[in-house]
């Protein structure tokens, strides 16, 4: 695969990562009905730490470079902070409570541990086969 194929598809899971952090900020303030107990149900924080290290992972088969494995994850805090933060014309669309919180630790702790093994890979020592050692008993 040539470089710019590569860097053509790191720029496409970029993409991806800022339109699920787009998705995962305007569904993070979910409730349930009334009836149901009305409980804050962050169905995003489940969706953003299952697809971010999908995401990191998928960038890493496709990287020319091994540090591009955090362009998805800085893509999503970006568009976290300023969506969330900022908000489209001025409003807030990231909740001040918990919610918040879980959101970030959901998307970076789990994208964050796919990079660090990504990029540490070729530093650590190679598998070696466990030895067997047959009882002569």
């Amino acid at each position: 695969m040539s470089k710019l194929v590569g860097w053509l598809a790191v720029a496409v899971l970029v993409v991806d990562s800022v339109m699920l952090a787009a998705y995962e900020l305007l569904y993070l303030p979910l409730h349930l009905p009334r009836s149901l107990g009305g409980w804050a149900v962050p169905v995003s924080v489940l969706v953003a730490a299952l697809t971010m290290p999908l995401l990191v992972w998928a960038t890493a088969q496709v990287a020319p470079r091994r540090w591009a494995v955090a362009a998805p994850l800085a893509g999503w805090l970006l568009t976290v902070l300023v969506l969330g933060v900022g908000g489209p014309g001025g409003d807030r669309v990231l909740p001040a409570d918990w919610r918040a919180l879980l959101l970030m630790a959901g998307g970076m702790v789990a994208g964050g541990i796919t990079a660090g093994r990504v990029m540490i890979a070729p530093y650590l020592p190679a598998q070696v086969p466990a030895v067997v050692k047959e009882d002569d008993g």
